[in-house]
């Protein structure tokens, strides 16, 4: 950089990489293109091409309480392996959870096999029996749970979005519990929201289809519900057919007000679709099952959408890890001769009966409605399900002709102030006025370039970020040409004044743009968004000027000087 050969050859170097970085976003190129040279594009924002912006919020709580779900139904089991007489385990509130054990049993026994089933909570006082009757979550193990539902939802969220096929979406966290959603270029989106609002929560309980529990859910019918009997019928001959009765509804929120408050904590009803309905009519029914969920679908390894042979419907087949296999096929094992709910997000998507243990790791999803939404549920199903369900908070959705004004009047205030500038700069500087424009036109080839490398997103702040780059680039050539016209004026040659002002500018220029650097680095550290677009604008704005106003406007003078041996320039 100390000899005009090595300034030629940066100058030459930056600007040809430059134009191959640029070439992409503006011009079509052929295949073979992106074999030899670089392919990526500056990528245009939500603002610039419309699309949808949404702020989500992430209820974390639940994901605590379905851990202690599973670890009441964890000790629930190995009390009934382990003691003798009836024990009862429910979780109460959020973080608590009761046990009962008969009286007769072995205090210090038991006591043991509580702690060794739930490591992860403080265990209470021992009651008159000598057992303790409530654990507790430990707190940081809530909060580690709650941490984890929240950086779970990001990465399920992120890869939901890809394999939906939004292009260049943009997922970020805001605050303890929300998600803030750009997804550029999206126009449907009912399809979006349904998908990352899903929480896709795959659960297994036992259907209870011989508690008496069933009659408390049959009296005083209200108008709009009807009841039915199920035909369970079992491939053992000897075992009897059950009939357990039903309700049925148009309304889902008829039969969730009607079975509210009748059941004890063992028990609950969740709400299917009922099958075999005419037209686009749709019935709900019911189903009585346990609390206690068995298995979830953590270890889900891959989902896909099949058609079954005798009805052509859609079904959704998925399969599990060699850890979440071997649970499967243990729960099957203990529910032989009973009917096994196939829950998603709360809703009774299958329900059938458990004639032998099931190995291999397999198992579908039937009663879908249509093609898109098994195709959904098996993308929600592969990317993995939320352990806590996600709220929309905001909704912003941008169209394609606000996009398409933004950039339009984006590119309008940047030409414009391009234009005032090399206008003032050719009346009051002349010649040195066109190298100053000249500098200011390779500073936004090199800025357009580097956000094409990095495949930055451009955003109307962005745009801002550009314009604000000119009146930059502007102002150190200012400065340069005020120290030279100094020089001149106390006498000096015009090589040596051009030496000297750009020598003495150059600590000035540093400065100046350092401090304006470390502003635009603390705006992207701490902003989000729209502030990211402009201070990553502004910045690479900031690295270019700098190379421009020191390496190519001097680069200029030389060239000019130089070979022709012209001993000034008009400044």
């Amino acid at each position: 950089m100390r000899t005009l050969r090595g300034r030629v050859l940066a100058v030459a170097g930056a600007l040809l990489l430059g134009i191959l970085y640029l070439l992409p976003t503006f011009v079509a190129l052929p295949e073979w293109w992106g074999d030899i040279f670089p392919v990526s594009r500056i990528r245009l924002g939500l603002d610039l091409q419309g699309g949808l912006y949404l702020t989500l919020e992430v209820k974390v709580d639940e994901a605590v309480s379905t851990q202690v779900d599973q670890a009441a139904e964890v000790l629930r089991r190995t009390l009934a392996r382990q003691v003798s007489g009836d024990a009862r385990v429910s979780r109460v509130g959020l973080e608590k959870i009761t046990m009962k054990v008969a009286p007769d049993s072995d205090p210090q026994s038991v006591r043991q096999t509580i702690a060794d089933a739930l490591p992860d909570f403080n265990l209470s006082e021992a009651d008159l029996n000598g057992i303790p009757s409530l654990a507790m979550l430990k707190p940081e193990v809530a909060a580690k749970f709650r941490e984890g539902a929240m950086e779970q939802a990001l990465a399920t969220l992120r890869s939901r979005i890809d394999q939906y096929g939004v292009t260049e979406p943009s997922v970020q966290r805001q605050g303890e519990t929300r998600i803030v959603l750009q997804l550029p270029g999206v126009r449907n989106t009912d399809d979006v929201q349904r998908l990352i609002g899903t929480t896709a929560r795959l659960e297994f309980k036992e259907i209870d289809d011989t508690s008496e529990l069933l009659q408390l859910l049959l009296s005083e019918l209200p108008s709009g519900i009807t009841l039915k009997n199920d035909e369970i019928k079992f491939s053992d001959k000897e075992k009897k057919p059950l009939t357990p009765p039903y309700l049925v509804s148009e309304d889902p929120g008829n039969l969730e007000e009607h079975v509210s408050g009748k059941l004890p904590p063992s028990h609950q009803v969740l709400i299917g679709e009922e099958p075999g309905q005419a037209g686009d009519k749709v019935a709900y029914r019911t189903y009585l099952v346990k609390t206690g969920t068995l298995m979830t679908g953590e270890g889900v390894v891959n989902a896909r959408v099949q058609f079954a042979p005798a009805t052509n419907a859609p079904v959704v087949v998925f399969e599990f890890d060699e850890g979440a296999a071997k649970r499967f096929a243990d729960l099957t094992e203990q529910l032989k001769g009973r009917r096994m709910a196939v829950i998603v997000d709360g809703v009774v998507r299958s329900a059938p009966v458990i004639e032998q243990r099931i190995s291999g790791g397999r198992a579908q999803i039937a009663g879908l409605m249509n093609d898109r939404e098994a195709r959904d549920l098996a993308i929600m199903l592969r990317t993995g399900a939320l352990r806590a369900s996600v709220v929309q908070v905001a909704q912003r959705s941008v169209g394609p002709t606000l996009g398409r004004d933004s950039v339009t009047r984006g590119l309008t205030a940047t030409l414009a102030s391009l234009l005032a500038v090399m206008i003032f700069m050719v009346v009051y500087y002349r010649t040195s006025g066109l190298f100053a424009i000249t500098a200011v036109v390779f500073d936004l080839t090199l800025l357009l370039a580097a956000l094409s490398a990095f495949g930055a997103t451009l955003t109307l702040p962005g745009i801002a970020g550009i314009t604000l780059t000119v009146g930059m680039a502007v102002d150190a050539n200012v400065l340069i040409f005020e120290r030279i016209r100094e020089e001149l004026r106390l006498g000096k040659p015009f090589r040596a004044a051009v030496d000297a002002g750009f020598d003495r500018a150059y600590r000035t220029i540093l400065d100046a743009n350092a401090t304006t650097l470390l502003a635009a680095i603390i705006l992207y550290y701490y902003g989000v968004g729209p502030i990211r677009g402009f201070a990553v604008t502004l910045s690479m704005g900031i690295l270019g000027t700098l190379f421009t106003a020191l390496v190519f406007t001097r680069l200029l003078f030389q060239l000019w000087l130089g070979p022709r041996g012209r001993k000034s320039v008009s400044i």
